[in-house]
């Protein structure tokens, strides 16, 4: 009978651990599906002359297939049509609710402006208003490198990817050299938060495409949603890409969106898994430049973009003519004309000092042969320009 007894009481505290850690699991798997949050916003009702088709539709899609994909949306839905203190009171909330080193997705679909080399999002106007200054930019719109210093201070230890398809015509009537109306200005990558993605609808200095009337979405939010569907657990980087080739064929060559990253390691939308298809893969490439000193600037041009953009990591077009310049105080400038033609190319760049010897480049990419994609001079001794350097590149090793 003590048998007995012993027997069922082991049995009580077997069944009682089993229940608590199917506990612990449970609520392992819900805080790593509550660590993903989602902000979504979409200003279509601008009024008279300056209302958007798209954000609407776009904002609402998107916010219901991150929801799919596993993420916490704030307000359980897309946030439509704000004004300037009920956008400023959404992030803020959005922000309040984020577990420590949580991993956020902001998407804003609506108008965006320029103003005095910053960058403004643009909430809906109360009737009858509209830009008439700079002063008015900054009191009646949304600073966005306000917005990444708050999305920094709130989750210092998260990865924070950010999207804007804001690089639209603005509801400003007048117009000075300091207001830029045709598309948004080049961030300043210094302030740029660690752990942050961001990624424009288009190149810096020109407009994205708010797709034609009837029509379902943007080019840019069309293409970030087959991305979501197609390659969500892929590298951030890749999951771009995609969105690139995309909106790059279906809008002719005319809207080529921009990556600007700052990570450590690798992100995917969701965990991370390789991804057997993929869109554009064979036709857009990604080139990570490496460079000593560190906090050098790369910049690139080629001859589809109106305007050159720099990062350390940009998705090119295949076998296009890309130019090249690397610059940093007290070093000499390298530039140099090359082409991609392969999916992952990366370059070490090291710049000479003003007073040094010549540069050297090392060209690497991983498990890819690279070869004869240099088309500028290739001596060391060649200098395009007084004080300027051009790179050589050598081949990695077979």
């Amino acid at each position: 009978m003590a048998a007995v007894r012993g027997l069922v009481s082991a049995t009580k505290v077997l069944v009682g651990l089993l229940f608590a850690v199917l506990l612990l699991v449970g609520s392992i798997t819900n805080a790593a599906a509550a660590s993903r949050h989602a902000l979504v916003i979409g200003n279509s009702d601008y009024g008279s002359g300056f209302q958007l088709v798209n954000p609407r539709n776009d904002s609402i899609a998107i916010a219901n297939k991150l929801i799919e994909l596993g993420y916490s949306v704030h307000g359980g839905e897309a946030y439509q049509d704000l004004g300037l203190e009920q956008f400023n009171q959404v992030i803020d909330n959005f922000l309040a609710a984020l577990e420590p080193g949580s991993s956020t997705l902001i998407y804003y679909a609506g108008h965006g402006a320029a103003s005095g080399g910053s960058n403004y999002l643009i909430p809906i106007l109360p009737e009858g208003v509209t830009l008439k200054s700079e002063a008015d930019i900054r009191d009646r719109s949304i600073s966005l490198q306000g917005v990444l210093e708050r999305v920094e201070r709130r989750n210092p230890d998260g990865v924070n990817v950010l999207f804007f398809d804001a690089c639209r015509d603005a509801p400003v009537d007048f117009a000075t050299r300091s207001i830029n109306l045709t598309g948004l200005e080049r961030i300043d990558q210094s302030r740029q938060p660690r752990g942050s993605v961001i990624g424009f609808s288009t190149e810096y200095g020109t407009l994205a495409l708010d797709g034609e009337a009837g029509s379902q979405h943007s080019p840019f939010a069309s293409a970030f949603l087959t991305s979501l569907e197609n390659s969500a657990s892929a590298p951030i980087e890749s999951f771009f890409k995609n969105i690139v080739g995309t909106v790059y064929k279906e809008t002719q060559g005319q809207q080529f969106p921009i990556i600007e990253t700052k990570l450590i390691g690798q992100h995917c939308i969701i965990e991370c898994q390789e991804v057997t298809a993929a869109v554009s893969t064979q036709e857009f490439g990604t080139l990570t430049v490496n460079t000593k000193p560190l906090d050098a600037t790369v910049c690139f041009r080629i001859d589809d973009w109106s305007t050159e953009n720099c990062g350390k990591s940009v998705v090119l077009p295949y076998n296009k003519d890309v130019s090249v310049s690397v610059t940093a105080k007290g070093h000499k400038t390298a530039r140099a004309v090359t082409r991609i033609s392969v999916p992952q190319q990366s370059l070490t760049i090291q710049l000479e000092p003003r007073s040094g010897l010549a540069i050297k480049v090392i060209g690497g990419i991983a498990a890819v042969v690279l070869a004869g994609i240099l088309l500028s001079g290739n001596s060391d001794s060649e200098d395009s320009s007084p004080g300027t350097t051009t790179i050589t590149l050598v081949p990695p090793a077979q």
